[in-house]
């Protein structure tokens, strides 16, 4: 891939048109500013356990690929549902950190979080609820959120991701609605769990892109993460 970059050059951004500058173009040092393709597009966040599902640099440009992990990636990546499994699975950020999560202890709101230097999970507890436990009671519950669909379901957010991870896998032509897509508007997409959600199972992470063809068509888009399952269709 990077060969073909090198041989056959995309001269514009495909998302926003905009010229693309490599750094063997420029021959002054005081325009280096001007290069715009020195970052590789993660088509599946990174955030999301992936380091190899990516466009190389010099496919999207700077902008866009700093646009999307803003305004496409993060939010996603913030939603309840996507936090919680990131933790159960132990999903660290690009800043090496996995996100903590809230729980329920003694009756109290507590936070749950990885620690990656003991290898363990550590109880954030308030002082209210260690005088429970030093006063001799002894704890009566321990849970977290379930994961909801109905949070992952009708939502702009994972629409977006969605409609992003499909026109940067297979560069249809109507990438350009991802950059300057109609705001508000949610693709057609399900979402399903497609086995029991277990906690720090230690399962082998998965996250993966299918296509579903009619009549040599696109007509779903099948993403799976963790043990959810994401279908966007294709019209």
């Amino acid at each position: 891939m990077k060969k073909l970059i090198r041989d056959f050059k995309i001269h514009c951004c495909p998302y926003c048109r905009e010229r693309l500058i490599y750094p063997d173009e420029i021959f002054d040092k005081s325009q280096e500013t001007l290069i715009n393709t020195k970052s590789e597009e993660h088509i599946i966040p990174k955030s999301l356990g992936n380091d190899t599902f990516v466009l190389p640099s010099g496919i999207i440009c700077d902008k866009c690929n700093n646009y999307f992990s803003t305004n496409i990636e993060k939010p996603f990546l913030e939603i309840e549902s996507i936090k919680l499994l990131r933790c159960y699975h132990l999903i660290p950020s690009r800043k090496k950190k996995v996100p903590p999560i809230n729980a329920l202890f003694c009756g109290d709101l507590t936070e749950l979080e990885y620690d990656r230097h003991m290898n363990a999970m550590r109880l954030n507890i308030s002082p209210e609820t260690a005088y429970k436990l030093y006063s001799g009671i002894k704890p009566k519950m321990f849970f977290t959120k379930n994961i909801s669909l109905e949070e992952l379901t009708n939502n702009y957010i994972v629409s977006r991701l969605l409609v992003k991870i499909f026109y940067e896998a297979k560069a249809k032509e109507l990438i350009d609605y991802v950059r300057r897509g109609k705001p508000g508007k949610i693709y057609d997409y399900e979402v399903t769990i497609t086995k029991p959600i277990i906690p720090f199972s230690g399962d082998d992470f998965v996250a993966s892109v299918n296509f579903v063809f009619e009549n040599k068509d696109y007509v779903k888009m099948v993403f799976n993460l963790f043990e959810l399952c994401f279908t966007l269709n294709i019209y």
